[in-house]
């Protein structure tokens, strides 16, 4: 059965990026430039593969940060979103899906 999780409260307020996530460093502004000024939190979804992510200004590795498993999917605050650091974790790239939302 597949995840399911709560909206309420919150609107889309600006576009979906998708990102390909390897063996560099991924920062949240290469995913989506700018966020709407509103913005209160980003869902993230990792599509494919598993991820690691630190929040800490520290480099994520594959075996360094949490990991975020493949089918994962969340709303992160701004502020979360803005601190992120992404890396695969394992041999093949990862894809993430990140889509802003706002308060209602």
């Amino acid at each position: 059965m597949a995840a399911t999780f709560k909206t309420a409260g919150f609107a889309p307020n600006g576009a979906t990026a998708r990102a390909t996530i390897s063996t560099s460093v991924v920062l949240p502004s290469a995913i989506i430039a700018t966020l709407p000024n509103n913005t209160s939190h980003v869902l993230v979804g990792v599509q494919t593969n598993d991820i690691m992510v630190t929040f800490d200004g520290s480099t994520p590795s594959a075996s360094a940060g949490h990991r975020y498993p493949a089918g994962y999917q969340d709303y992160w605050t701004k502020q979360q979103w803005a601190a992120a650091s992404f890396i695969r974790q394992g041999a093949a790239d990862a894809v993430i899906q990140a889509s802003p939302f706002q308060y209602v």
